[in-house]
C-alpha cells in the first residue's frame, strides 16, 4: 500500500485550502510488470504500464488523500502471470 497525502494547502505557519491534484503518476522501480493497482478512495482499478523496469500507475484526481494498493496479478492455472480466463 502507498499512502498519498495532498499537502498543497500547506503554508508557512498554517494550512489553507488545498488544490486537487490531477494527472498524477506513481512510479515504482524494479517492478515485475504484472502488478495491478487500485485506489481505495475511488474504488477503481488504475491504469498501469511498464517503463523499463518501472511500473507507472496513473492516479485519479486526488483530493485530500488516497491509498493505492499494488498487487501482483494472480497466477493462472498454466503457471503464467495474468488473470485467469
Amino acid at each position: 500500500m502507498v499512502h498519498l497525502i495532498n499537502q498543497t494547502g500547506a503554508r508557512r505557519r498554517s494550512f489553507g485550502p488545498h488544490v486537487p491534484v490531477r494527472d498524477g503518476r506513481l512510479v515504482l522501480h524494479h517492478a515485475a510488470g504484472n502488478e495491478t493497482a487500485t485506489s481505495l478512495v475511488t474504488r477503481q482499478k488504475l491504469g498501469t504500464r511498464m517503463d523499463g523496469d518501472a511500473l507507472v500507475i496513473d492516479l485519479p484526481v486526488m483530493d485530500l488523500f488516497d491509498v493505492i494498493t499494488v498487487r501482483p496479478a494472480p497466477v493462472r492455472e498454466d503457471g503464467r502471470g495474468g488473470a485467469a480466463s
